[in-house]
């Protein structure tokens, strides 16, 4: 982002043998951190994004920093981007978190290909614990997933809204261990609600709006579930809209999947040649 400069700032580059140019990037940078709205897309989110824009872009962990070194709440500017072993291909994971409950976490950066009910749609079928989608992350999905990330996931103890708050806009939570689980209301950062219980804490990489859309890996932006419940019903879940939107809908809905999973924090990483093309990326070693 490039931006005006005052004449105070001006002498100060001048001072330091500044050009204007990066004088004036600098002072969009220090206006971009100034705002919250929603449009407040930080710079180095349009080299992530699914486009064509920045091909080259390769991370590089310090010295004994690791996957952790990696973390958007670490260090933003490394890429926060690892990719982990599915089936033959590998897929491109976001590390969003050095500390979620003391591991780090991981969040697939595009959509499964296939959508997904949350539910059966039945009575109580809200309560996230074995659920469909549930049952189908530690299950069919976790299996999926390659030797290595397979060893590396850890058990998670996330908060989830108690069956008990289910219909009567209750909200109570209770605790549960997951390896594998899908993101929370909360967590991605939106605010308090009176008929969806707070699950876990706000994680920073979600501080704008823009950070909420996901995608399928051609691009296509499309809804997707979190784990919370609109405790109005009892078969109503939350999700996320291709548009940043969040609301509710049927969990007998086909939606969007976007599992999340830890690894502990002395987990490292290697680089490797034989995931794209065009360049080196790094994998879980």
């Amino acid at each position: 982002m490039v931006s005006d400069v005052g004449e105070e700032e001006m002498e100060t580059c001048r001072k330091q043998k500044t050009s204007r140019l990066a004088c004036q990037m600098d002072a969009g940078r220090r206006k971009s951190k100034s705002r919250r709205g929603l449009w407040a897309l930080p710079v180095l989110l349009m080299c992530l994004l699914p486009f064509g824009g920045c091909k080259a872009m390769s991370v590089r962990p310090g010295a004994g920093d690791g996957l952790g070194g990696m973390a958007y709440d670490a260090d933003s500017e490394r890429g926060y981007r690892v990719y982990v072993r599915e089936g033959e291909t590998y897929a491109p994971y976001l590390v969003l978190t050095n500390d979620y409950g003391g591991q780090i976490l991981l969040l697939r950066e595009h959509l499964l290909d296939e959508p997904r009910a949350y539910g059966d749609g039945r009575r109580n079928s809200a309560a996230y614990g074995g659920s469909e989608i549930d049952e189908f992350l530690n299950g069919a999905f976790l299996a999926l997933l390659g030797p290595v990330p397979r060893e590396k996931i850890v058990e998670s103890d996330i908060a989830v809204t108690a069956p008990s708050a289910l219909g009567v806009t209750g909200t109570e939570t209770v605790q549960m261990t997951r390896k594998v689980f899908l993101l929370s209301y909360t967590e991605i950062g939106m605010p308090a609600s009176s008929v969806i219980p707070a699950e876990g804490e706000a994680l920073a990489f979600f501080e704008t709006a823009e950070r909420r859309v996901a995608r399928f890996a051609d691009g296509t932006a499309s809804s997707w579930w979190l784990r919370s419940v609109d405790t109005w019903y009892d078969n109503v879940a939350i999700g996320v809209g291709p548009d940043a939107s969040v609301g509710g809908g049927g969990v007998s809905t086909p939606g969007g999947v976007r599992p999340a999973f830890c690894v502990g924090r002395e987990t490292a990483v290697a680089e490797s040649g034989d995931v794209l093309p065009d360049r080196k990326v790094y994998v879980l070693a």
